[in-house]
């Protein structure tokens, strides 16, 4: 995977806004930001997920109480959007209320939860250790073959092809239920190495 090629974005720090920021939990969720700080993962959505994911999980192993992130309950449901159109702020014109913030927080935490059960411990470590690494999905295999590498981080195209081809599993349905647009959902797969698409 090149720099500026569908599935890799230039890598960029991003400001952490989890709703789970609070002074007991703090300890918990800068650590798991020092990760997953936009350099490691492309989309907020993934960033945001999986260092909330990481952090609950982190306080549940030592016994450490009330650090939980928000639950996506029916009006979160009803007002969050598609994760692919969670803006990052600054970005686009407009401010997301802090119910559709928080909604977002929700959905991305239940949508990490969901992926690390399917990938399970050692799967999400062969996508971190493949992403620090540069190392694209689907190398050409071969004594001829190069390895293909990038600096920039994976967006959701890019990270959803290193899930399925390291952890030899389908997301395809959370991807479409989570992270795509509705209106483009029908076309998600054979879009995603497009760079136009979605």
């Amino acid at each position: 995977m090149r720099r500026g090629s569908p599935g890799a974005t230039t890598r960029r720090p991003v400001r952490s806004r989890s709703p789970i920021t609070r002074p007991r939990s703090s300890s918990f969720v800068r650590p798991a930001h020092v990760w997953f700080d936009g350099a490691l993962l492309a989309d907020r959505w993934a960033s945001e997920g999986f260092a909330s994911y990481y952090a609950v999980r982190a306080a549940k192993t030592i016994g450490e109480k009330g650090v939980a992130g928000p639950k996506l309950s029916p009006a979160l449901e009803a007002v969050r959007v598609p994760l692919n159109a969670w803006a990052t702020p600054g970005d686009a014109p407009g401010t997301a209320s802090p119910t559709v913030e928080t909604a977002e927080s929700a959905a991305a935490l239940t949508l990490a939860g969901l992926i690390a059960e399917r990938a399970g411990p050692a799967g999400l470590t062969a996508i971190w250790q493949a992403i620090r690494e540069g190392r694209a999905a689907y190398q050409a295999t071969g004594q001829r073959a190069t390895l293909e590498t990038s600096d920039a981080a994976p967006d959701w195209r890019g990270l959803l092809d290193l899930f399925e081809e390291r952890t030899a599993a389908d997301y395809g349905d959370l991807w479409t239920a989570w992270v795509v647009r509705p209106q483009r959902r029908a076309a998600a797969r054979g879009a995603r190495h497009r760079p136009d698409a979605l």
